[in-house]
């Protein structure tokens, strides 16, 4: 995917909320790595049944919600509360995948 394609994919408002959900600056590094995790956290709940419409829809707060759990979990694997993270993804794609 070319960068024109993902920057179309991710708007700058979503990325920076999601940079600061890590409490980081915004740096090309920085903002290279969370975009990559948003698309991974996007493909991970259309594969678990979360319809694409849904799980690319940035004014969704619940979808924002699932995916800046992702993000928190996989940007600090090994900080304390990661595994909080990842739990809370799981439940709330659950739930918005359940809700349609």
């Amino acid at each position: 995917m070319t960068e024109r394609a993902v920057q179309a994919m991710i708007s700058d408002n979503y990325l920076d909320s999601m940079i600061r959900a890590v409490r980081r600056s915004k740096t090309d590094a920085v903002a290279g790595e969370i975009t990559d995790l948003i698309l991974e956290a996007r493909a991970d709940m259309i594969g678990a049944g979360v319809p694409a419409q849904k799980a690319e829809n940035e004014e969704d707060p619940m979808v924002k919600g699932a995916i800046r759990s992702f993000v928190r979990w996989k940007f600090g694997l090994e900080a304390p509360g990661a595994e909080s993270e990842r739990r809370d993804y799981l439940v709330q794609v659950d739930n918005i995948r359940r809700r349609g």
